[in-house]
């Protein structure tokens, strides 16, 4: 093949399509007249060949999309709650202790910072079904990974690291001359933290 290092979608209807639908990136079976061979072999299924335009330039556009802006969140966030771990370090004398406890680490991974993320790559939607149809040429974006780029994973972890250095240095300041316990500021630092990324979303 002249192009095989590029993806490839292939649609088919019958059994003598099966082998193909099974070697492409993405196979689509269209159930049909010729039974349903095809439909069981391949990814996706659609019943009528028409709906391959919305399969591609809606459901195919978006999915690129919040797969990009999700992953793109994930980074930002595991970045953002390690530099604030950081910049910790400089004022214990690098001695590898976390202001925050296992447990509000853990809750900040698993329950505060995931379910919106979740949510968004769920629901994010760019453009409204009627102007992805409208206009094709959306669906460049995706075919040639323009959302999430190495220019926009460095601007997100140039915004972190900023970000981690305003909180922690926030938190550090407003508790400098009190008597509060290591764990409560590692809380009060995770509080912002948290708000951030909310915000973010």
């Amino acid at each position: 093949m002249l192009f095989s290092n590029l993806p490839s979608i292939e649609t088919g209807d019958g059994a003598n399509d099966v082998a193909m639908l099974q070697t492409a990136h993405v196979g689509v079976g269209v159930s049909g007249k010729e039974g349903t061979q095809a439909v069981m072999a391949s990814d996706f299924a659609i019943s009528k060949f028409h709906h391959l335009e919305k399969l591609l330039l809606v459901h195919g556009n978006l999915c690129y999309y919040r797969l990009a802006q999700t992953i793109q969140y994930y980074f930002y966030k595991n970045s953002l709650i390690i530099f604030i771990i950081f910049f910790f370090q400089f004022s214990c004398g690098f001695s590898g202790q976390s202001p925050v406890d296992d447990m509000h680490l853990m809750l900040v991974n698993l329950v505060y910072n995931t379910f919106p993320a979740v949510l968004r790559g769920i629901y994010e939607k760019d453009y409204e079904e009627a102007v992805l149809l409208a206009n094709p040429k959306l669906y460049e974006r995706g075919r040639l990974s323009r959302v999430y780029t190495k220019y926009s994973f460095w601007v997100d972890t140039t915004d972190s690291i900023y970000q981690s250095l305003v909180i922690y240095y926030f938190c550090y300041f407003t508790y400098l001359d009190t008597d509060i316990d290591f764990y409560a500021f590692g809380r009060y630092s995770i509080v912002n933290n948290v708000n951030l990324l909310c915000c973010r979303l």
